[in-house]
């Protein structure tokens, strides 16, 4: 899928929750990348926005035995002109990591697997600009291997703000 698709796909225009989906098929079919290093470890580069936020930074997947560990580092900017998730200010509180399934198609996901950490960071003027807390994750490897998808997403408690990038590797 061409990178210009990709961008057509993510911009904001349908309901958040079409949105996720869209977004979920556009990166499963080629948008973005997770290069191995020769380490095993795989890093995929997050450059991308949804709404009212838009990210940089990397996910980190380390093998670690029986699991694998997602090392995240975001820097988040607020754009206060965007119309999707809409809002003056943010106040995050949390990222969230979630892998999920669906066994039908058009039905909604199974989350398999959910966790978070808690964060602060806070926005109130256009382009604010802020580096996000590192954080880590651990998942079974079970469960990745079920999965369809493993994502990174922010949250400010009643709104939620999906990371563009699908972290589960082929």
């Amino acid at each position: 899928m061409s990178v210009s698709v990709c961008r057509r796909l993510m911009r904001p225009r349908w309901p958040a929750r079409a949105l996720v989906a869209l977004g979920i098929v556009a990166f499963s079919q080629g948008c973005g990348g997770n290069p191995a290093s020769p380490t095993g470890d795989v890093t995929t580069p997050i450059d991308g926005s949804y709404g009212t936020l838009a990210f940089r930074g990397s996910v980190v997947r380390r093998n670690t035995g029986s699991r694998y560990e997602y090392a995240v580092q975001l820097a988040a900017t607020f754009d206060a002109a965007a119309r999707t998730n809409a809002v003056s200010a943010i106040h995050l509180t949390a990222i969230r990591f979630v892998a999920t399934r669906t066994t039908t198609p058009g039905a909604s996901a199974s989350v398999l697997y959910s966790d978070s950490r808690s964060i602060s960071a806070d926005f109130s003027a256009d382009r604010d600009a802020r580096q996000l807390p590192s954080v880590t994750f651990q998942l079974d490897k079970s469960i990745e291997q079920q999965a369809q998808h493993v994502l990174v997403s922010v949250t400010d408690g009643r709104l939620l703000w999906p990371v563009p990038a699908e972290l589960k590797t082929p």
